[in-house]
């Protein structure tokens, strides 16, 4: 059993899915007498604050991340007439990376379509 927390989402995927902490050999020796209707909807009450949980987390990391990457981020500075290199990372069968040539061009600036598209 996963018992680690994630460190994005704050809880262990056990945790997640059942909505209870992992219990190891230890805790296994005392079982919990069983129970229906509350325990049931006490249960469901806990799987749906650990999502929600899990989503405010993830949420959280998706805009920290998204800030470290727009910090060093550049903004496309081409006009029409400019001379440019075209990326592709494609390579042919039996070649290595190594001889392969990711860069092609140049090629020249015709029109701007939109703010990404030259």
């Amino acid at each position: 059993m996963n018992a680690a927390k994630h460190a994005v989402t704050g809880v262990s995927p056990y945790q997640a899915v059942y909505g209870v902490p992992c219990l190891f050999q230890l805790d296994m020796a005392y079982p919990v007498r069983e129970q229906l209707d509350p325990f049931i909807m006490d249960t469901t009450d806990r799987i749906a604050n650990i999502q929600a949980f899990i989503k405010y987390n993830i949420a959280e990391n998706k805009r920290y991340s998204e800030a470290l990457v727009n910090e060093t981020r550049k903004p496309v500075t081409l006009k029409v007439g400019d001379k440019c290199l075209l990326f592709s990372p494609m390579r042919k069968a039996n070649q290595t990376a190594k001889l392969t040539h990711f860069f092609t061009g140049p090629y020249e600036v015709l029109e701007q379509t939109s703010l990404v598209n030259f």
